[in-house]
């Protein structure tokens, strides 16, 4: 809805906190075969992390520009690919 607000680094989270949230992170978006960003809302109730949200991107516009690198080093391997198959060097 875009009225939430967040800080980053926490001032007030432990060290174990934070090592749950990193965990939950990892476990997340490899679950979900995430390839680029994510975004994951977390609420840290009476010392445990509950994951209320979350979502593979983290806004359009940084998921198209991440699908626009994704495409361009896709098209210079495909093209690579293509030179040396046809018996050509690369270089580049």
């Amino acid at each position: 809805s875009g009225d939430s607000i967040s800080v980053y680094p926490s001032i007030n989270l432990t060290d174990r906190i934070k090592r749950i949230i990193a965990e939950y992170t990892r476990k997340l978006a490899k679950s979900l075969h995430v390839i680029g960003l994510i975004n994951i809302q977390f609420i840290v109730y009476q010392d445990e992390v509950y994951v209320i949200e979350v979502n593979p991107r983290s806004s359009w516009r940084a998921s198209k520009e991440f699908r626009l690198q994704l495409v361009e080093e896709l098209g210079r391997r495909a093209v690579r690919q293509a030179v040396i198959n046809a018996g050509g060097e690369w270089d580049a």
